[in-house]
């Protein structure tokens, strides 16, 4: 019994030890759970302010940009300019203002439509009011509406970049329009008259034959069946998307090139089948140095954004994507065929062509 009332006089302290310490551990462990939720709440209510405030920023810009495109579009008027404009056509004496006038006008039916689609852009998180847009303005064959077709769409770019190039003591094109110049054996001025005959006024010539005959070799490949029946309505917003990507990419092939070589720019047009969908591509060359500039800038990224948001698709293999091979530049446009073509055009093109 003495053994037995030892032993229980020692292990009581002991027993009263270990709760002790197991109530301290519990309630240090108490602490940190209160204190790691007190920062789970906080950071929860931090990022619910941020996602209000995101919210807010973005309901505000885009009633700014609805704001800005509706006062752009009581603002300017395009075809008033137009109509002068025709009036100086036929008179020799006023050939220049004519050209002026009419530079105007291409730029403020550019600006509007560009205006308006960056409305729609912000209109809807998915895109689908941008690609309502888009869709309204595509044409089938014999069509009564004024229509273009994607070279004519690609000679109203590069003839906007050529007037830059010759026209504005632009600084970021000052190198290649000096080597160009040098290459061409006409001084500048006499170049540009030249543009301006064959290209606007006797209509000679396309602006891809005189870039190719006057400034630097040229290719423009054949048109794919599908590409070759894209037609879309004349100065509508299709024509101006496309219009905004060729002209930012020939600015850039100016830009960039490496002018020192006899080759300037080989554009091709082909098309594929995958993810269900018939892709157009546009594949864009041109001799460079050993960095691919090219896809630099505000202008390529606002590219990329349009058409994630025209292919419904995030991945560079159906958007745009480049690379450099043997100190050439390459860049591939992507656009799904549905997006372009009507549904009968869409459909009867992918049997024939891929059977």
């Amino acid at each position: 019994p003495t053994v037995l009332w030892l032993l229980l006089l020692v292990s009581v302290p002991i027993t009263l030890t270990v709760a002790g310490t197991l109530e301290l551990i519990y309630k240090k462990r108490a602490r940190k759970l209160k204190k790691k939720s007190n920062i789970l709440t906080k950071d929860k209510i931090n990022l619910q302010k941020e996602i209000e405030i995101r919210k807010s920023l973005e309901k505000r810009m885009k009633r700014m940009v609805a704001q800005y495109s509706h006062t752009l579009g009581n603002t300017i008027f395009p075809d008033l300019i137009y109509k002068v404009a025709e009036k100086w056509k036929g008179h020799a004496d006023f050939r220049k203002d004519y050209l002026v006038l009419l530079r105007a006008y291409h730029s403020e039916v550019l600006l509007k439509h560009q205006a308006e689609m960056l409305r729609v852009k912000h209109g809807s998180v998915d895109g689908s009011e941008f690609r309502r847009f888009i869709l309204g303005d595509r044409l089938q064959e014999g069509s009564v509406d004024d229509s273009v077709a994607v070279i004519d769409i690609l000679c109203y770019a590069a003839e906007r970049v050529v007037d830059r190039l010759l026209n504005q003591n632009y600084s970021k094109l000052k190198l290649a329009q000096a080597k160009l110049v040098k290459k061409s054996g006409m001084d500048l001025e006499s170049l540009r008259n030249d543009f301006e005959d064959k290209v606007y006024f006797e209509k000679k010539q396309t602006v891809l034959k005189w870039i190719n005959e006057k400034l630097a070799k040229t290719k423009i490949g054949k048109l794919s069946p599908s590409w070759g029946k894209v037609l879309l309505r004349k100065d509508g917003y299709a024509h101006a998307l496309l219009q905004g990507h060729f002209g930012e990419i020939f600015f850039n092939a100016f830009k960039y090139a490496n002018h020192d070589e006899k080759e300037f720019l080989t554009i091709k047009f082909k098309e594929h089948t995958d993810k269900n969908h018939t892709w157009l591509q546009m594949t864009w060359e041109n001799p460079c140095g050993e960095t691919d500039k090219n896809t630099n800038g505000e202008g390529m990224e606002g590219i990329v954004v349009d058409l994630k948001l025209l292919n419904q698709n995030e991945s560079e293999k159906f958007t745009l994507n480049s690379n450099i091979l043997n100190n050439f530049f390459q860049l591939n446009l992507n656009y799904r065929s549905d997006m372009l073509l009507t549904p009968k055009e869409d459909t009867e093109l992918a049997e024939n062509f891929f059977s």
